[in-house]
């Protein structure tokens, strides 16, 4: 459900992030500018160029897709819904990378102190 009230009772804040990813998906030229920002603050953070009509986000990588949001009449531009969509892709795809190289670390502190990657440096004193 969107937010706001109706009928006197307060509904939930905004669709989810899932839902708003498949309602842009189902039809990107539809998309509210203000869900598109909410989706793309959730995973990229605040944007680094806010300005009134236009927002601009850095990406953890460089290049392509970049993600930047123009406010057209309320709506979100179809070609920068597509553009997000596709960093929101390879964003989850590097979220669930990570997360299968933590699994892949040593089970225990003693094994990672144990190995040559593990040992701490000592410093020179001067």
């Amino acid at each position: 459900m969107r937010s706001g009230a109706n009928n006197g009772t307060i509904m939930s804040v905004a669709s989810s992030i899932d839902e708003l990813l498949a309602e842009m998906k189902e039809n990107p030229a539809g998309v509210r500018f203000s869900d598109a920002c909410k989706v793309a603050d959730h995973f990229f953070g605040a944007p680094t160029q806010n300005a009134s009509s236009h927002r601009v986000w850095k990406m953890p990588w460089p290049g392509n897709p970049r993600v930047n949001m123009q406010d057209d009449k309320g709506k979100a531009k179809a070609y920068q819904v597509r553009q997000l969509l596709e960093a929101v892709e390879r964003r989850a795809s590097q979220l669930k990378s990570a997360g299968e190289a933590a699994l892949a670390q040593p089970a225990t502190t003693a094994e990672h102190r144990d190995s040559p990657h593990g040992k701490k440096r000592k410093k020179k004193r001067r």
